[in-house]
């Protein structure tokens, strides 16, 4: 009888015990962060992005939700006071914010409840530090700490003429900034504020811009600027104007409050709470200061709340940065700018005023935009570069104060990075202790999350993580398979731990009918809970999720090459815009110019930072910028051996703003080019993989033929000396190859299944030159995760190559090595003996009729108020796979669940084996056979190998479940579905014109009969 490799696992755990266990040994159920002190249970640690709309809610949903993540695994969860995301447009509210808005005693006692209910559940509690997003506090207009901005009077003058008037006020600003582009508080009260400076200039020429602000460009003589301070006398300005034959514009700066609300009050509120929350300064200690002071003073008030949150809360957490400002600005800028960069600012103003300064570089605050001044090739200014170098000065005392406060309490500091404004987002990175991204407005984009993870993995962060899930497409819609999608390309680009957007609320909400409250109108994906059907499996995918970061935080990241990105602003963009390297397998990420001034950010031996990414080597791409300190760095990063890379030219930006200053640095890099040891010069991107391999520097994972959709992540464990290979096919087609990887010849492979947690040794590799050659078969989108542990005892047997009908070769539970086959066959095993197999094996068994049963969940017809599921039943015999709606018409508005069963017959051959496969799959999927449950069966189309559960010669059962999204049915139900007292057909016309979708079991299903043969 052969013996099977169902326990296999437990035998290789077992030679994995040791009394420091690696991550290896506890895959199976990863534990909590060792930092934490509770119960380490069966989490995996995913968070999950948890929304109620106010303070109206019914506690014991909230407190059954929470209990639902823990049930089905979740590490934790983000509590989100939404406030219909602050309430943009100043509608009435649904509830009564005066008693439900945030900060109210009502609001306090659900943060209690639901802090309780993460200690009652061992779940680890996020919070938003406000309302909606998190960046705004209740205070009243003028108070210290609030949001301030710098506007910008214009006034228009000619040659020769006397001036005796008012100093321009504030421009009007455009209708984006008064709006707030509707989904954030426009600009309407911001005021007017105190004169900063009044200047003026003779204009050189004037020009429409190519964008579609359809700005003019001003470009202004910049040694015709005069400082008009000694002619301004309170706000009267007495001047005469040079004379000439010119056009001037006088410009005056006024420093003021934003008053922008981040989240609407009650309706006439007469407290500072009830009139709801304006934005802070985030670029001040008096900003955070604000900000904490009223979650000290109005949340964490009672000595059982700062214990739950000493025990089991996480991170504060701040969105993205989602504030209008006409240009970013705190209290004392100009006196800081002037110590830093030793000149004043003053004259320089009128080049800041431009669409680069606006959110998210988006938002042009005037019609005019001016320009004078050193620019470099890409036409930013110095100024307006020393400009936002120091607004990110600011901004860091603004997250280091909160870093300070959280650690008060005894939990850290998250927030999404300094995006959205003008400023230095990978040197930033460093200060907070959760960093954070978001598949949204990241929008995918490898290098956008190379840019987070770079700087994160120098300074030694393990946990840096997304906003996962969001999409601007109707809510209900996405599917499970779309959202892991979006995740593999999270981990692929350096992230490793993902907060899924997002847990709705789930009782009783105002005017809101079947299935529950939804934010964002129905407009967003998606609601994650037991409304959904694929809810019954989400343990499966939490699962998988959870193992998989497991080890993608294991001991440290091993990076191969670092990329310099001198525009240290974030970007959602390509920035190494090749897939050469990609090809190769050469793995990058990319690091900001204060960096390099990190303590990691040595080198020695000719690797960066040895104690963490290891880099092999540091690139500066064509016309990248670089100052005195950058290249003070590569100079002690050359003299360690460090080999260091140039493509194409570095661009001549000034050392400084003062005068006399005769040197730029592209001089200086040429000079380093020629006289460096380990400096290298290639002309264009396409140079750059011939050049690393002529110097000797090879990817860590290395593929015989190039292929760019094959990702890598490489962890290694200092202590039991375990590396781990995590691998993704980012491609719609299989992907087959035998990749080397750098490890050395006393160490033996293994597998790590992140969907059943069980680890087995791989029983077929082959040494190379460049360390071990192991074959792997991606499916679409699929992820593995390789193993290698140091060589105890004796080698086990293992075959080297195959050639014929070989499906697969692996080991028994008791260690002996055996090959799947499919017909004649030839292993090499140990790389001396040579073995011809041979076995009559029957064609693929085609699984064609099945008998469904399916579960149809809808609200109640007869209680609009109810927000209970209703189960109906339809059942079907004899069926071809088909979409449901193929099926017969009452399918066409169906969601739920779907079982199918039907049985088939196993050849009466010794030792016959099979694989299962079921085709592509819409959302979650389990199987049975024989009445055993089979997986967790991942989400991305692998044959699974069943032959564990079959029975020889008779009659076998299988039985697949299969879950959709709810689109279909509340689709049909839009013109009686309601949200907060809205249509859904008002909230989201796209259900309308959007097609039904295509739920069922689809296959093609069937099984691929294998005979399995001892080898040794």
């Amino acid at each position: 009888m052969f013996v099977r490799k169902a326990l296999l696992c437990l035998s290789l755990q077992a030679t994995f015990a040791a009394a420091n266990p690696s991550a290896a040994d506890q895959f199976k159920s990863p534990p909590r962060p060792p930092e934490l002190n509770f119960a380490i249970g069966k989490l995996r640690w995913v968070r999950h992005y948890r929304l109620i709309p106010d303070a109206s809610v019914t506690t014991s949903y909230v407190q059954q939700d929470i209990a639902d993540l823990a049930a089905k695994g979740a590490g934790g969860f983000e509590l989100l006071p939404f406030y219909a995301y602050g309430n943009p447009t100043d509608a009435t509210p649904p509830t009564d914010w005066n008693t439900y808005g945030f900060g109210t005693e009502a609001f306090r006692n659900v943060f209690d409840i639901a802090l309780q209910a993460a200690v009652d559940n061992s779940l680890l509690m996020d919070f938003s530090l406000g309302a909606s997003q998190g960046q705004g506090t209740p205070a009243e207009a003028g108070t210290e700490g609030l949001s301030v901005h710098l506007q910008l009077g214009v006034m228009t003058v000619r040659s020769g003429s006397s001036i005796i008037a008012s100093v321009p006020e504030p421009q009007n600003l455009t209708g984006t900034l008064l709006s707030g582009g509707g989904f954030m508080h426009g600009l309407t009260n911001a005021e007017k504020g105190n004169l900063k400076g009044v200047i003026a200039g003779r204009i050189i020429k004037e020009s429409k811009s190519n964008s579609s602000a359809m700005t003019t460009k001003v470009t202004i003589d910049e040694d015709s600027i005069v400082d008009l301070s000694p002619y301004v006398n309170g706000l009267d300005l007495d001047w005469k104007v040079p004379a000439g034959n010119d056009t001037w514009k006088i410009f005056a700066f006024w420093e003021g409050f934003t008053n922008q609300v981040s989240c609407s009050g009650g309706i006439n509120g007469t407290t500072t709470i009830q009139r709801g929350s304006l934005a802070v300064d985030h670029f001040s200690k008096a900003g955070a200061k604000l900000h904490t002071k009223f979650f000290d003073d109005h949340i964490l008030t009672g000595e059982a709340t700062k214990t739950n949150l000493r025990v089991n809360g996480r991170y504060a957490w701040e969105d993205s940065m989602e504030l209008l400002l006409v240009l970013p600005w705190t209290r004392g800028f100009l006196e800081r700018f002037e110590s830093a960069h030793g000149y004043s600012l003053v004259k320089y103003l009128p080049l800041l005023f431009n669409k680069g300064n606006s959110w998210a570089r988006t938002y042009t605050p005037y019609a005019e935009e001016y320009e004078y001044g050193a620019y470099t090739t890409d036409h930013v200014s110095i100024h307006n570069a020393n400009y936002q170098q120091t607004l990110s000065e600011c901004y860091q005392e603004y997250l280091d104060y909160h870093v300070e406060w959280a650690k008060s309490h005894g939990i850290e500091f998250s927030t999404q990075v300094s995006y959205n404004l003008p400023m230095s987002f990978l040197n930033e990175i460093p200060s907070v202790d959760g960093p954070e991204g978001e598949s949204l407005g990241f929008e995918d984009i490898l290098d956008a999350y190379r840019s987070l993870s770079g700087p994160a993995q120098l300074s030694g962060k393990s946990d840096i993580s997304s906003e996962v899930g969001a999409v601007f497409q109707p809510a209900y819609s996405q599917t499970i398979p779309e959202l892991l999608l979006s995740i593999k390309k999270s981990y692929a680009g350096g992230l490793t731990t993902m907060v899924i957007h997002g847990m709705a609320y789930s009782g009783p909400y105002v005017q809101t009918t079947w299935p529950g409250y939804q934010p964002f109108s129905y407009g967003t994906t998606d609601s994650w809970s037991r409304i959904q059907p694929a809810w019954r499996h989400m343990d499966d995918v939490l699962g998988y999720l959870g193992r998989n970061q497991h080890i993608l935080k294991s001991g440290k990241p091993r990076i191969d090459l670092a990329i310099y990105q001198s525009n240290s602003a974030w970007t959602a963009a390509c920035i190494y815009d090749s897939d050469n390297l990609q090809a190769k397998g050469y793995t990058y990420n990319f690091l900001g110019p204060q960096n390099l001034q990190l303590p990691a950010a040595s080198a020695s031996n000719g690797v960066l930072s040895p104690d963490g990414p290891s880099y092999k080597a540091l690139i500066f791409l064509n016309n990248t910028q670089i100052d005195e300190e950058v290249l003070s760095k590569v100079r002690e990063f050359d003299r360690a051996g460090l080999p260091v890379f140039f493509v194409g030219e570095v661009q001549p930006l000034p050392l400084s703003s003062r005068p006399n200053e005769p040197y730029n640095t592209s001089v200086l890099v040429e000079q380093l080019i020629a006289h460096g040891t380990n400096i290298h010069h290639v002309k264009r991107n396409y140079d750059l993989p011939a050049a690393l391999a002529k110097a000797r520097i090879t990817p860590r994972v290395q593929f015989s033929s190039p292929n760019s959709s094959i990702f890598s992540i490489y962890r290694t464990e200092t202590q039991s000396r375990n590396d781990y290979v995590w691998l993704f096919n980012n491609a719609n087609a299989t992907f087959s190859s035998a990749p080397s990887f750098q490890v050395g010849k006393d160490m033996v492979p293994f597998l790590l299944d992140a969907w059943t947690g069980d680890t087995r040794p791989i029983g077929q590799y082959s040494f190379s030159n460049t360390g071990m050659r192991i074959p792997v078969r991606l499916q679409p989108y699929e992820t593995i995760i390789i193993g290698f542990r140091p060589l105890t005892g004796k080698r086990q047997s293992w075959v080297t190559h195959t050639s014929g009908a070989v499906k697969a070769v692996s080991y028994t539970v008791d260690g002996r090595l055996y090959a799947s086959i499919k017909g004649p066959s030839r292993v090499r095993i140990n790389n001396t003996t040579d073995r011809a197999l041979d076995a009559v094996v029957p064609s693929p068994t085609s699984l064609k009729l099945w008998n469904l049963e399916i579960q149809d969940w809808k609200g109640d017809p007869n209680d609009t108020t109810s927000i209970g599921t209703q189960i109906s039943t339809h059942k079907f015999e004899n069926q071809f796979l088909r979409p449901w709606k193929s099926i017969s018409p009452e399918l066409e508005n169906v969601s739920g669940i779907g079982t199918y069963t039907t049985n088939f017959t196993v050849p009466d051959i010794e030792d016959i084996g099979a694989y299962l496969s079921v085709g592509p799959i819409f959302n979650t999927l389990r199987v049975w056979v024989n009445g055993y449950l089979v997986g967790p069966f991942a989400a991305d189309n692998a044959a699974v190998d069943i032959s564990n559960y079959i029975r020889r010669g008779k009659t076998n059962i299988v039985k697949v479940e299969v879950s959709t999204t709810l689109y279909n049915r509340i689709r049909a139900e839009m013109n009686d579905t309601m949200c907060m007292g809205y249509p859904l057909s008002l909230m989201a016309p796209d259900y309308a014109s959007a097609g039904s979708q295509p739920y069922g079991l689809m296959g093609p299903v069937f099984l691929d009969w294998v005979v399995n043969k001892i080898l040794e």
